[in-house]
């Protein structure tokens, strides 16, 4: 893995728009509260929220005046329950696994060009061999 990854909290606010649109968080705010992520306060104010989209775009905006370890735990959150909400996981990780996908693939085409490089010098070197 990269080193130079992009800081949960960039990565949250990039993807402000699709999670207020579609999070769920009442799938997150009792494991968030249990990760003492967010205090009990916060997590009333969730609860009491009518409107699914309005809930979605307060515990986002809640998250992105947490630290990067309470980023990291919602973001854990959503690994762990990734079967209830596949379009969430795709939409925060999927840029990561085709990344590593891609970064696979080129090195995996490097050795493929290496291990041609090599068999041609080899046959070149069988020829000049048998040409004395």
């Amino acid at each position: 893995m990269s080193g130079c990854r992009r800081p949960l909290k960039e990565r949250l606010k990039k993807h402000y728009d699709y999670l207020a649109k579609e999070l769920m968080p009442s799938l997150y705010v009792d494991v968030l509260y249990q990760e003492e992520v967010f205090s009990e306060q916060e997590k009333d104010e969730l609860t009491q929220i009518g409107s699914r989209h309005e809930q979605a775009t307060h515990f986002v905006d809640i998250l992105l005046r947490k630290p990067e370890e309470s980023i990291q735990k919602f973001f854990n959150a959503v690994k762990s329950e990734k079967d209830k909400q596949p379009h969430i996981y795709e939409e925060l990780f999927g840029e990561d696994q085709s990344t590593r996908a891609g970064q696979l693939g080129s090195e995996q085409q490097a050795d493929t060009s290496n291990d041609s490089s090599s068999a041609v010098a080899s046959s070149s070197q069988k020829a000049l061999a048998e040409a004395k």
